[in-house]
């Protein structure tokens, strides 16, 4: 698949999860390489992961019903949350209620880091994704090596 379909593949879906969730009128956001691909970076998103809290992770799971996937979920030493995974237009669609990372200093809640939202425009549809140095933040607080690239790429302080 080239990047192009990619690109194309997560645009539709995008607007999919857009019209099952925008009347919803319940918090959520896109997180992840799509947030930083609706920000303008030039990444290649793989799969969509939304961010919410616990209550309305089991909203947005009863929403997006028709898609979702049975699976199971193992513990995770790094991440914890309300978890619920999706296959939509071919796109894994991943949803994090209340999502918790381990850090040296113990368990800490993704929303503590996230200050200053943004809401970007895409396909006539509005997302709202974490700001610039929400993004640092975020990357910087998961600490994988798979991060450094896009810590990176979102450039020094």
């Amino acid at each position: 698949m080239n990047r192009a379909t990619e690109r194309s593949d997560i645009d539709t879906t995008l607007v999919t999860i857009h019209q099952a969730l925008a009347s919803l009128n319940i918090f959520w956001m896109i997180i992840g390489s799509t947030s930083l691909y609706l920000s303008g970076y030039d990444v290649k998103p793989q799969d969509i992961d939304i961010f919410t809290t616990r209550k309305n992770a089991v909203i947005l799971e009863k929403a997006l019903q028709p898609y979702k996937l049975d699976f199971v979920n193992y513990p995770d030493s790094k991440f914890r949350s309300a978890f619920s995974k999706y296959l939509i237009n071919g796109v894994t669609v991943e949803v994090m209620g209340g999502l918790e990372v381990n850090t040296e200093s113990g368990w800490v809640l993704l929303k503590n880091y996230i200050n200053n939202p943004v809401e970007v425009k895409h396909r006539d549809c509005i997302f709202t994704v974490p700001g610039a140095a929400d993004q640092k933040r975020i990357y910087k607080l998961f600490n994988r090596a798979k991060d450094d690239r896009v810590i990176a790429l979102l450039g020094e302080d």
